[in-house]
């Protein structure tokens, strides 16, 4: 439990800092990288997915973590389909 509370404030400790970082230069893009990172640790997709999309606009073509974060943004897309089947399932019983 006390790691649990200890992951949790790391967490928020993380995405405060990078929002600060964003804050201070919003024309840097790492701390949307890290960010959507964070976000989508802790089961916030679609924050996520807009933090992901707003680094892959700020990062060349041929950058090297073009790959990866287009990878990370399709699997925020996919939780997020499965984070609404879900809730229609908890909400009706029904099957998706």
């Amino acid at each position: 439990m006390a790691e649990e509370r200890v992951s949790g404030v790391h967490d928020a400790l993380s995405v405060r800092t990078y929002r600060k970082a964003i804050e201070l230069d919003h024309k840097l893009a790492d701390p949307y990288y890290a960010l959507g990172r964070a976000l989508a640790q802790h089961g916030e997709f679609a924050a996520a997915r807009e933090q992901i999309r707003h680094y892959l606009k700020l990062i060349p073509a041929d950058h090297p973590k073009q790959e990866t974060a287009r990878w990370q943004l399709q699997e925020c897309e996919r939780l997020l389909i499965w984070e609404r089947k879900l809730t229609a399932y908890l909400d009706t019983g029904e099957r998706p």
